[in-house]
Formats: C-alpha cells, sequence, structure tokens
C-alpha cells in the first residue's frame, strides 16, 4: 500500500495499492471465486449450476462495465 498527501485537502491522505498489493488481491479474489465455484457446483445440478454461472456472468460484466476505474 502506499500513501500519499491528497492534494485537494491538506488534512487527507490517498492510499492506493502497490502493484504487488493488487497482484495480491487479484490472486486472492480469483482463489475465493475457484472455491466458491467449487463449493456451489456440489450442491446445483449441471443444469442449475448452468444457469446460476451464466446469471453470475452477465452480473459480473454490468458491475464491470458499471464501475469506473481510479488509476
Amino acid at each position: 500500500m502506499e500513501r500519499a498527501d491528497d492534494p485537494g485537502d491538506r488534512r487527507g491522505r490517498l492510499v492506493r495499492l502497490t502493484p504487488l498489493g493488487e497482484e495480491t488481491a487479484v490472486r486472492a479474489t480469483r482463489r475465493h471465486r475457484d472455491n466458491l465455484r467449487r463449493l456451489l457446483a456440489q450442491q446445483l445440478l449441471a443444469e442449475h449450476w448452468e444457469r446460476f454461472a451464466s446469471g453470475r456472468r452477465l452480473l459480473s460484466h454490468a458491475v464491470e462495465n458499471g464501475v469506473p476505474r481510479r488509476r
């Protein structure tokens, strides 16, 4: 994590992930996704899993397209 003074507010600090922190967050997110996929798949019949996975993909794309990126 990197910290810097907020140029718009002397009282505040800006915080952002370092490249290593970002890689760690992505790795953890993928592991969490894989664990959920494995655990949920055990609970659903194959045709229900496909419907669930399709809906999850739609939601994921909607969030990805609707959330502004900060860099």
